[in-house]
């Protein structure tokens, strides 16, 4: 009986470690603050909440405006669409614009349920002739959760494909593991502080997460603690058993 105790206690340890297995994670809407209106130098996107425009500016030879995008719409950066063209990817002004405008894009991703966030993919755009996809080379992340705020500013590791006649990636990839965000639960997941854009210019098509949904611990009782009590629990239950048929 006690090798069935231990065979019941290792398939849930396994049902565990299963349960922790990275996954895409849904993500229900985002909010945007200083965001640039769609149409600024052609490139165009979709949002369905609020939008409220704000300060004129012009970065180079583009007049734009900036904007809050606010009621965590849906649109071009969680509508599962990789885009491939300037007129499905939101086009960012990050840092100070040629006139002197200061503009800081944040992006407020909320998701459905508190999560463990283990990787954030964001897509450029494979638009061809333009170096502006994949020029992102670090930033700011921001988990709001039910543990409380938590930043970290981290490195992007880029990949393919390759942007023709630009000679680099297009997409950014950043993994938390190692980082301060490490197995923090999210509700909310922010991206801010884009550093190393070309020319001011950012470009994000789309916006993904992998990782697991959080299941708080019980209260009081550590997890490790709490399966040896049950594979107690569960040996003593067949010594009754076998009693009970001897």
């Amino acid at each position: 009986m006690r090798k069935a105790s231990f065979f019941a206690v290792t398939a849930i340890v396994s049902l565990s470690a299963a349960a922790a297995q990275a996954d895409p994670i849904p993500i229900s809407g985002y909010d945007i603050n200083d965001a640039v209106l769609s149409g600024h130098g052609n490139w165009a996107h979709t949002f369905s909440g609020t939008i409220t425009p704000g300060t004129a500016f012009t970065n180079f030879t583009f007049a734009g405006t900036t904007a809050t995008y606010s009621g965590v719409g849906s649109g071009t950066l969680n509508d599962g669409v990789i885009g491939n063209t300037i007129t499905s990817t939101q086009l960012f002004v990050s840092g100070q614009a040629s006139d002197g405008t200061e503009l800081s894009p944040a992006i407020f991703f909320t998701l459905p349920f508190a999560y463990l966030v283990d990787t954030i993919d964001i897509f450029g755009g494979n638009i061809g002739d333009n170096g502006i996809p994949g020029a992102i080379t670090g930033l700011t992340v921001t988990i709001f959760g039910p543990n409380g705020t938590f930043s970290d500013v981290l490195a992007t590791t880029d990949f393919g494909p390759e942007t023709n006649g630009s000679g680099g990636l297009v997409n950014d990839h950043l993994s938390l593991a190692g980082t301060a965000l490490e197995g923090i639960p999210a509700f909310t997941v922010v991206l801010s502080d884009f550093q190393g854009n070309v020319a001011n210019w950012i470009s994000i098509t789309e916006v993904t997460m992998d990782g697991s949904l959080y299941t708080a611990p019980p209260t009081g009782v550590p997890a490790p603690a709490a399966i040896l009590l049950l594979g107690t629990a569960l040996a003593g239950l067949g010594a009754l058993r076998c009693r009970g048929g001897g």
